[in-house]
């Protein structure tokens, strides 16, 4: 699918790298100064994989996380830094900013899902993981299938400071006023897929009501 625009970087780095080739010799000359700090790497060097397959030999049953913390490698280091540069880039994905001591909450969503999504023939699936953020957070994910693609997409995200019945209401209502999701009998909401989670249950309910 193309909407017929043309892809434009936002705030990105405009130095520029010439390589010369001469026989087996390479020169690299940087044109510009960089505006930012070094990036963060999303991805293991040679050096962290080597080790990585020595722990992993050594102990078959070894978590990630155990890892992680043995070689001392962040696990999305200073994702809340990002998540307000992506805020500050993209403020149309973004619908709830709630950033204080003990109310941790921020909600967010492609604007232009909403025509794809047929929640009066097939049901909404709600999950919750803790795996791709710091200790202490958690990302809320909402998939439903959409046949254009022919597969289930996200929908709606939050990202969450806790596992609290008012965090998931704050979240179940923001879904429902944003996708104007209706409950009269006319394409009626057919239903979601929770986790087994009380407070999720719980949050639901009080959105709805």
């Amino acid at each position: 699918m193309n909407c017929g625009g043309y892809l434009e970087h936002v705030n990105t780095c405009t130095v520029a790298a010439h390589y010369c080739f001469r026989g087996a010799k390479c020169t690299v000359e940087q044109i510009g100064m960089h505006n930012h700090g070094q990036y963060i790497s999303k991805h293991l060097s040679e050096e962290e994989k080597d080790i990585l397959a020595e722990r992993l030999r050594a102990d078959p049953t070894v978590t990630p996380k155990a890892i992680c913390e043995e070689m001392d490698i962040p696990r999305r280091g200073e994702f809340l830094g990002e998540f307000g540069k992506t805020m500050n880039t993209y403020p149309d994905y973004f619908l709830h900013a709630q950033v204080v001591p003990n109310s941790f909450l921020i909600i967010y969503r492609l604007p232009t899902i909403n025509g794809y999504c047929q929640f009066q023939d097939f049901p909404a699936v709600t999950d919750v993981t803790y795996k791709v953020v710091e200790k202490g957070y958690y990302v809320c994910t909402m998939v439903i299938y959409v046949p254009e693609l022919k597969r289930h997409t996200i929908i709606f995200q939050g990202l969450l400071g806790g596992q609290k019945e008012e965090y998931f209401s704050q979240y179940f209502f923001a879904f429902f006023v944003d996708h104007k999701v209706r409950f009269d009998g006319t394409n009626s909401f057919l239903g979601m897929m929770l986790d087994f989670s009380m407070a999720q249950v719980n949050g639901f309910q009080q959105a709805y009501k």
